[in-house]
């Protein structure tokens, strides 16, 4: 990602958008390459004949990210441009959830899905990972506080796309929620962005909805 970033950013020096989407590309390439040649993990895309009523709950999730991060908006509320939502939202929604759902997820599921505990594993592990990522903003002289808020999001979001991606076994919904995620999250502004209790309250449901579709009785099937 270092490296694409340097690259990008000789190459577009004065043009952030262009610069921004080159790195996510090449990031991409890159990654892929990584996994078919190396990792060989395979990203599951399509609907592999799972009934529509199995997966509405995943359908749910997006509808849920919808309405909070629309609840009470205002054309004023606008937070950054749009042309600036759009871009910081498609490059990570798809490299992101192809790196940690597609590749670190599936790698730690291959390897612990024996039981149902092994699957729990995988889902922490993969989302612990993610919001352990997400963290090392700190180093860009980002403040504790909002550091620390956002590897908790990302954790918690971590492992709802997981289990979006174990119920669906399509990993375009998880990119297509996260992109709507961080694309509405840049250009609204929320009550779970300052209320704490919003934020409990949020954080708590998203847990116990992933709790419910990973409950043993609808996951038996990746039990091997």
């Amino acid at each position: 990602m270092f490296a694409s970033a340097l690259i990008s950013y000789y190459l577009f020096p004065k043009n952030e958008y262009l610069s921004v989407g080159i790195r996510y590309i090449i990031s991409l390439i890159l990654v892929m390459l990584m996994n078919k040649y190396w990792l060989k993990q395979k990203i599951e895309i399509g609907f592999h004949n799972i009934p529509f009523y199995k997966q509405i709950s995943s359908y749910l999730i997006i509808l849920f990210l919808l309405i909070v991060n629309f609840y009470g908006f205002r054309l004023s509320d606008l937070s950054q441009p749009l042309a600036d939502s759009i871009c910081f939202s498609i490059g990570p929604g798809i490299f992101e959830e192809y790196v940690f759902r597609g590749v670190i997820f599936k790698a730690f599921l291959n390897k612990f899905k024996k039981n149902y505990k092994g699957i729990l594993i995988s889902i922490l592990f993969s989302s612990f990972l993610f919001g352990l990522i997400h963290s090392l903003n700190i180093i860009n002289s980002q403040n504790i506080s909002s550091t620390s808020f956002q590897a908790l999001n990302a954790l918690i979001f971590g492992i709802v796309m997981s289990t979006v991606y174990l119920r669906t076994r399509n990993i375009i919904f998880p990119i297509l929620s996260h992109i709507i995620y961080d694309f509405l999250a840049g250009v609204t502004y929320t009550t779970i962005d300052s209320n704490s209790t919003g934020v409990i309250v949020f954080y708590i449901f998203l847990i116990i909805f992933a709790a419910f579709m990973i409950r043993p009785k609808v996951i038996k099937s990746y039990l091997t």
